[in-house]
């Protein structure tokens, strides 16, 4: 049997990939996955009885988009956005929403093609993403624009050290070995293409200043990073298994390997404007423009390359059916570094799937830590003999209008 799946997959991390299904259970599939895609996840699962007997192909690329922030709500920019005209009290929300590390914004997508062939327990896969790390306008930043600097004295912005952005394609293979009967080892062996990679390097000073006697200075360096042309090669490795007839469970240890980035431009930025007076001592107000005419100075450079070592993870997944409608499902996920879809914090997804009726599966899912922090989830889906519909949505910190962020999947597989 044939299965063609055409995917449209939200991701709480882009390059750490999930399919459809995943999606509507909070991610929590890396033990029980047995869609076309499924080797992403966890190549271990091509070696399992389940999925053994057919070829599965994704005929469209799977497609996937996540945006949020950390500060305001749907319905707080909604109301904001329709507002005539910004009040104090808004201001005062914002600002007391806003972390000391300032106001994060989250950006992932992806695309995926893919075909497996479970009989030989081997597939090949197509994958593109691109998320941000670490991306913090910083507090002070924002304060100023809301506010002024008559309660903004200084405006730093060390915590843009650090931020990244990064698009990577990869093309990989897949192999799986059955281990006796109910387990299997497998592995990723995947080919990295950097489309592009940013980086601030480097982000100290002040962008304003102002002392005691009412003068305003400005002090600030700013080193970013570009980066095109990386070549790199990364593995995968899984196992899967079945204990009884109810509990499967896998591990991961994903992400092993390091990429070169060959063309590199180095770009610093200087703000330096001596101490002034808004208003000179005759009254007069002074004259911004030419104060500030050469203040901002710009150098480039070139580098040579860069090598880089991926991040790695580590999930530790199961899968329980306590009876046969239902499974119960989850995963801790434990990253040794950040970027590329990894994160420091550890991140817990527990989902669930019922089916009370064999043809319509419900899902639902958790997930707490990592970058993203809170996310729910909730799916369903439509699955006949030769065709399959799955829908799912997720909210990030929150449900409805209280969420800060949303992702939404419609998914169709076509059996042959």
């Amino acid at each position: 049997m044939a299965t063609v799946a055409m995917v449209a997959v939200p991701t709480p991390s882009a390059l750490a990939y999930e399919n459809a299904r995943s999606m509507g259970m909070a991610g929590a599939t890396a033990a029980l996955s047995d869609d076309a895609d499924a080797m992403i996840v966890n190549p271990a699962l091509l070696g399992q009885g389940a999925t053994r007997d057919r070829l599965s192909l994704t005929l469209l690329p799977n497609l996937s988009l996540g945006l949020g922030n950390n500060v305001l709500s749907f319905g707080e920019l909604a109301g904001l956005i329709s507002s005539r005209e910004i009040t104090a009290s808004d201001v005062s929300g914002v600002l007391s929403a806003l972390p000391p590390t300032g106001w994060r914004f989250l950006f992932d997508g992806g695309a995926a093609l893919a075909l497996a062939m479970p009989t030989a327990r081997t597939g090949v896969f197509l994958h593109a993403a691109a998320d941000t790390h670490g991306l913090d306008v910083p507090r002070d930043l924002i304060a100023l624009v809301l506010n002024g600097n008559a309660t903004v004295p200084n405006v730093g912005i060390e915590s843009l050290n650090g931020a990244t952005a990064t698009a990577v394609a990869s093309l990989g293979s897949s192999f799986a070995m059955p281990l006796g009967e109910k387990s299997s080892l497998g592995m990723n062996l995947r080919y990295l293409r950097g489309l592009a990679y940013g980086r601030v390097r480097e982000a100290r000073g002040t962008l304003l200043s102002m002392d005691a006697s009412g003068k305003v200075s400005a002090d600030a360096h700013l080193e970013t990073e570009w980066a095109t042309g990386g070549n790199g090669i990364a593995a995968d490795f899984g196992v899967a298994g079945l204990l009884g007839d109810r509990l499967r469970w896998g591990a991961i240890l994903g992400n092993v390997g390091v990429m070169t980035w060959r063309q590199r431009e180095i770009t610093a930025y200087t703000v330096k404007v001596e101490p002034f007076s808004v208003v000179d001592a005759s009254g007069s107000v002074t004259d911004f423009g030419a104060v500030t005419r050469d203040a901002l100075k710009q150098d480039k450079r070139q580098e040579g390359p860069s090598e880089i070592v991926l991040p790695p993870y580590l999930r530790l997944a199961a899968a329980f059916n306590p009876w046969e409608p239902f499974t119960l499902s989850g995963e801790l996920q434990l990253g040794y570094g950040s970027g590329f879809g990894v994160s420091h914090t550890p991140e817990l997804r527990l989902g669930s799937e019922l089916r009370l009726l064999d043809w319509l599966p419900l899902r639902t899912g958790v997930a707490l830590g990592g970058d993203r922090g809170l996310t729910f989830a909730t799916g369903l889906g439509l699955d006949m003999p030769h065709f399959r519909l799955d829908f799912a949505m997720a909210a990030l910190n929150g449900v409805g209008s209280h969420a800060r962020g949303a992702s939404y999947t419609l998914s169709n597989t076509f059996r042959f």
